[in-house]
């Protein structure tokens, strides 16, 4: 059993286990001076039972969506604080349930109220004395508690020093980051691994999750930066420029100069570095090309306000012209900055426009359909089924006259919905209230005949159900996949990612020729509705943080682990 005694109450224990650490090899000598001092903040004024209370509440949700359903649950309470078991049994189930508890998570604090008063959940005094595997193994035979959560209740609440949550997917990356490995050990091993860790494994792991936010200074080396000299990288320009001994003049990495010898360069981190050095600016034409960048950036701008504006979409050739450039260089640099063709731009835009005439009821469809800029309805109802998923009398009415069949099944990751339309399946949700998931489903087609599973439909929620528990497999079903261009843009490119594999949010933004909309690429991954179908999950942040996930980060873990495996 390891001791109780709280970390920050004795002096220079912090102290102590940093050297300890740092002592352990040549990398954790790194991360520990990378991250500085540990500042683990145990939370020892709340017992075990509120612990795993509020454990229950923020599991699988975002923190501020589980802020607000833990402030309307306290507010049910006069004192406002936590509910004491025998409080809790006697609130209705319904105005738990009002507060944005699911179904399971009510039955679970409900069962953590009994197990409370019944003893199978001791009191923080008990608690100090018991060891920490008896207290991993007892509550975790509680409905919804595992082994993590109550982990972190040995860190957190009991402030347990020697306690390694090898499960945590963010503790076994960091380690694979540390040890610049593969792929991140599995938590047997790590617990293996960890035994050299002890007495201070608590502390090892608030390390280990602060791995993925130390990324290395982009363009640190003198390898790297010559490289960005070979291929003109015009990313480095912002990071550094290098000065020629032969003809003692500077230029940023994506200079159009002639190449010089490698041995003749000297690199500087700002060009006034180089110019106190002695050297001059490069005068070769188009020596810097981040005014060349602003030119097309400014061109593509002014070319998008006039597609916009303009009543009919304008020509390639009346864009170009306006711009001031040939039609086949103007169309090259419009897709490079914008990810899509001036056309596909164009009707993007227009459905844009014609869903903002729908939207309103004292406009007639067919003059919303011209005021969307389209000549004729015939050229409309061509693309209606492409730009809106279904007619646009459907549309108006929120999907009436529209079917959709559905389903809801378990699968290992909780509640399972799968809907299709006529044209292939048009949701897939996880959760863990198969109620709630209903209820979104309704809300998204509000009009819409929802018909209950019949049997004919149960083959396709049976292959949902393969593919959620083996990701990697594929579907092999028709998907009916409804959005902007650019999002189907970034869902065909997440379609692309192999299983096993992940991208980055700036990545998928490089790849669709669109660099500076990472923000734009995130808000497609949280609005796609075909989970693992379209894997959003994927796809994490630029220092390898799991991000968010639109049915709950647990999930998202556990799916990147299966394809792993």
């Amino acid at each position: 059993m390891s001791s109780p005694l709280p970390l920050h109450d004795a002096p220079g224990r912090y102290s102590e286990a940093e050297r300890f650490l740092a002592g352990l090899d040549a990398d954790w000598q790194a991360l520990v001076e990378t991250v500085g001092p540990c500042v683990h903040q145990p939370r020892p004024e709340r017992d075990p039972y509120e612990a795993l209370v509020r454990a229950v509440v923020y599991q699988q949700l975002h923190t501020r969506a589980a802020d607000r359903i833990l402030q309307r649950l306290l507010a049910l309470y006069p004192h406002g604080r936590c509910p004491a078991p025998d409080e809790l049994l006697a609130t209705p189930v319904d105005a738990l349930r009002a507060c944005g508890l699911s179904g399971a998570k009510t039955a679970s604090i409900l069962g953590l109220a009994q197990a409370r008063l019944d003893g199978r959940i001791p009191d923080q005094q008990t608690a100090l004395l018991m060891p920490d595997q008896e207290l991993i193994h007892g509550l975790s035979q509680l409905r919804g508690i595992g082994r993590w959560t109550v982990e972190m209740m040995l860190i957190y609440t009991l402030e347990r020093e020697d306690i390694l949550p090898a499960d945590d997917f963010g503790v076994r990356e960091g380690y694979r980051r540390l040890k610049k490995l593969e792929q991140a050990p599995a938590a047997r091993v790590l617990r293996e691994l960890g035994q050299a860790w002890s007495p201070y494994r608590s502390l090892a792991a608030w390390y280990l999750w602060r791995v993925p936010r130390i990324e290395a200074a982009p363009y640190a080396t003198q390898a790297q930066r010559w490289q960005a000299i070979v291929e003109r990288d015009s990313r480095a320009d912002a990071h550094f420029v290098y000065a020629v001994l032969s003809t003692g003049t500077y230029a940023s990495p994506s200079a159009a100069a002639r190449r010089p010898k490698q041995e003749n360069v000297r690199y500087f981190d700002t060009p006034e570095q180089a110019q106190q050095a002695g050297f001059r600016p490069s005068r070769h034409r188009h020596a810097d090309r981040r005014q060349q960048a602003l030119q097309h950036q400014q061109a593509v701008t002014q070319a998008c306000r006039l597609i916009e504006d303009a009543e009919n979409a304008p020509s390639l050739d009346e864009l170009a012209a306006a711009v001031g450039m040939s039609p086949y260089h103007f169309h090259r640099i419009f897709k490079a900055q914008t990810g899509l063709t001036p056309r596909a731009y164009a009707q993007a835009h227009r459905a844009r426009r014609l869903r903002r005439q729908l939207d309103d009821p004292r406009t007639r469809i067919t003059d919303a359909i011209y005021e969307a800029g389209y000549g004729a309805q015939s050229r409309f109802y061509e693309e209606s089924q492409a730009l809106l998923g279904m007619p646009a009398s459907a549309f108006r009415k929120a999907g009436q006259g529209a079917t959709i069949r559905f389903a809801i099944a378990q699968c290992s990751l909780g509640a399972l919905l799968v809907a299709e339309s006529e044209r292939g399946i048009c949701a897939i949700s996880l959760g863990d209230d198969p109620e709630l998931l209903l209820r979104e489903l309704q809300d998204r087609f509000k009009a819409a005949e929802l018909i209950g599973a019949d049997p004919g439909f149960n083959q396709r929620v049976a292959q949902v159900v393969a593919l959620v528990e083996t990701p990697s497999a594929g579907l092999a079903l028709p998907l009916d996949i409804r959005g902007t261009a650019f999002q189907q843009r970034v869902w065909e490119i997440l379609r692309s990612i192999p299983a096993g594999q992940t991208a980055t949010y700036t990545e998928i933004a490089q790849r669709m020729g669109q660099p500076r909309a990472v923000r734009a690429v995130a808000r497609a991954c949280a609005t796609n509705t075909l989970a693992v179908a379209i894997p959003c999950h994927r796809v994490v942040r630029q220092d390898g943080d799991l991000a968010g996930y639109r049915w709950g980060l647990d999930r998202k873990r556990s799916l990147l682990e299966r394809e792993r495996s």
